[in-house]
């Protein structure tokens, strides 16, 4: 029986301060993702009532509480002495990761640091979190996105997404992000945002690819760019057939049934109006990202694998989360927008399914 790889040690150091006690288990949670919290810590001056949220909360999450009383009135010494936690912890080569749970911007230095030891930093936070920390961690998530979902509700406008500051992680630099929602759920009807130049054509028009990714509001616009690449490659405009029978090959996904809804979750959030729940519409700059990374992982065959897009969207962008607009999938994103194509191959019997995509246009 194949061994079970070590899950990875992680330390976990958390701002009181700067950080929502009722999201600290979800936060937790999150964590449990990416490896085992063998250090959990929050940091603050516990005599202050202003951390009384906390106490109920270290008790069940066996988080072990570290004192820092404010040497002066207005003076938070906290962030030094969860700093100075941090060097000594990380000099003990005992973890392969730090999470570090604060809206700060004080901690971008730290996860910088720790960084340039080769460990791992995932970074929490709200959506007002400054972008030099955001982009300073490997990953970032937002605390937003952990809150428990019930009932559905339709994209609203004038919200933006992630933030568009230049990534430090390297990649295609971001530019600002238009905030205008899409169309329509079942609710009221919202004008489109401008398509990106190049990204999406002009005059929308109904169609069918046969099996691919279809989802009935967004799939408009396909018709036009359908048949002009059927016409130069000598294709029918319901694209290339698949042999679903050959072992080894790739087939169409049939998302008929596994289309996402056009309508987003509503929020419920433990502490009403401590959070923005609101969910962010997928405008163009995301899309292009997408493309980007598509195209970055695309191998000879014009496909490229979901997993190796995912985690390239991460590299180049450490808060893009599929969560931010709605979604559980990064496939269920991609195929919301209209403008990809994806298919399975089983590299064998017995074998997992992996999935590919590629950009139609």
């Amino acid at each position: 029986m194949a061994s079970i790889a070590p899950a990875a040690k992680l330390a976990v150091l958390i701002d009181a301060d700067n950080a929502s006690a009722a999201m600290i288990t979800f936060v937790l949670a999150e964590f449990a993702k990416y490896g085992t919290t063998f250090v959990k810590r929050a940091y603050g001056d516990w005599t202050s009532n202003q951390l009384n949220g906390w106490k109920p909360q270290l008790l069940h999450n066996s988080i072990h509480p570290m004192q820092q009383f404010a040497y002066t009135y207005g003076k938070n010494a906290t962030d030094s002495a969860m700093i100075i936690d941090a060097m000594d912890l990380l000099y003990s080569n005992k973890f392969d990761g730090f999470c570090i749970v604060s809206s700060d911007s004080d901690f971008t230095r730290l996860a910088s640091r720790i960084r340039e030891s080769g460990l791992v930093v995932y970074g929490c936070g709200e959506r007002k979190t400054p972008k030099p920390f955001v982009t300073a961690c490997d990953k970032f998530i937002y605390v937003e996105n952990l809150v428990p979902r019930s009932g559905t509700r339709s994209i609203t406008a004038g919200v933006a997404g992630p933030s568009t500051a230049n990534p430090l992680n390297g990649g295609p630099p971001r530019g600002h992000a238009p905030t205008s929602a899409f169309t329509k759920g079942k609710g009221p009807l919202m004008e489109p945002p401008a398509p990106a130049r190049g990204l999406l054509p002009e005059q929308p028009s109904p169609s069918n690819r046969g099996q691919i990714a279809r989802l009935p509001e967004r799939v408009d616009f396909q018709k036009d760019h359908t048949e002009q690449r059927a016409k130069s490659n000598g294709e029918s405009s319901a694209g290339p057939a698949w042999n679903s029978t050959t072992s080894g090959k790739r087939k169409r996904l049939d998302s008929e049934s596994d289309s996402p809804a056009r309508t987003k979750p509503r929020v419920s959030s433990p502490e009403p109006g401590d959070l923005e729940t609101e969910q962010r519409p997928v405008d163009d700059q995301v899309i292009e990202w997408l493309r980007e990374a598509v195209e970055a992982k695309t191998d000879e065959d014009g496909w490229a694998g979901l997993a190796a897009i995912g985690m390239l969207m991460n590299r180049w962008h450490p808060d893009f989360d599929v969560r931010t607009y709605g979604f559980k999938k990064l496939h269920e994103l991609m195929a919301w927008t209209g403008l990809f194509e994806f298919m399975d191959q089983r590299p064998g019997e017995g074998k997992s399914v992996v999935k590919y995509a590629r950009y139609l246009y």
